[in-house]
C-alpha cells in the first residue's frame, strides 16, 4: 500500500502535460538501488566516456584532414548540412566535446553493459524530476535531491540556453521543466 501511495505522489507531481511527447512510463514507488560497486564504477564513469570522445573527436578531425582513413568522417558526416560539417570542422569547435554526456546503460548479470554513447541531453530533465520527487518521499537519491538540477545550472551559467535539435524536440517538455521555456530553443537551420 506504501508504493501504491508514492506511485500516486509520483503521478501528482509530473508536470502538466508531462516530460516528454507522447511517452507513457512504467512506475515505481522506489527509487532504484545500487551496490557501493555499482556506484564506484558509475562516478568514474564521466571521465572515462569524455576521454573517449575527446580520442573520437581526434580521430574524426585526423580523417577529415586526410590523415585518417577517410570512411570515419564520410561516415560521421553522412546526411548532416554542409554548414553544420564546417561548423563542426571549425577552429572554435576543434576540442569541444558535449558538455553533457548521456551514456546508454543496461544492467546484465555480468555487469554494466554500455550501448551508447550520446550527447543529445534526453533524460537529464527526467532524471532531475525524480531526484527531486523521490526525495521528497524520503528516498536517498545519488546527487541529493537537486543534483542535476544544480549541475544544469552550472553547466549553463546564469544565462546560458538549451538548443535542441528537431530530432530531439520530444526533450523540449523535460528542459523546460529543468531550466524554463524561455532558455530552451530550436535551432534555425
Amino acid at each position: 500500500m506504501i508504493l501504491r501511495g508514492a506511485v500516486a505522489d509520483l503521478q501528482a507531481a509530473l508536470p502538466e502535460g508531462g516530460l516528454f511527447k507522447g511517452r507513457n512510463w512504467r512506475w515505481s514507488g522506489q527509487a532504484l538501488r545500487l551496490d557501493l560497486q555499482d556506484l564506484k564504477f558509475l562516478e568514474t564513469l564521466g571521465k572515462k566516456l569524455a576521454a573517449f570522445l575527446r580520442a573520437s573527436n581526434r580521430l574524426y578531425h585526423a580523417s577529415a584532414a586526410g590523415d585518417a582513413p577517410a570512411f570515419v568522417a564520410e561516415w560521421l558526416d553522412q546526411g548532416k548540412p554542409e554548414e553544420v560539417i564546417q561548423l563542426g570542422r571549425g577552429e572554435k569547435s576543434r576540442a569541444a566535446i558535449p558538455r553533457v554526456l548521456r551514456p546508454d546503460l543496461l544492467r546484465t548479470e555480468e555487469g554494466w553493459a554500455l550501448t551508447e554513447v550520446d550527447s543529445v541531453p534526453g533524460g537529464v530533465g527526467l532524471t532531475a524530476w525524480m531526484q527531486e520527487n523521490y526525495a521528497k518521499l524520503g528516498q536517498g537519491v545519488i546527487g541529493g535531491a537537486n543534483g542535476l538540477r544544480d549541475l544544469a545550472e552550472k553547466v549553463l551559467g546564469p544565462r546560458g540556453e538549451v538548443v535542441i535539435s528537431k530530432e530531439a524536440e520530444d526533450y523540449r517538455p523535460e528542459w523546460q521543466w529543468l531550466v524554463g521555456k524561455e532558455r530552451v530553443h530550436l535551432p534555425f537551420f
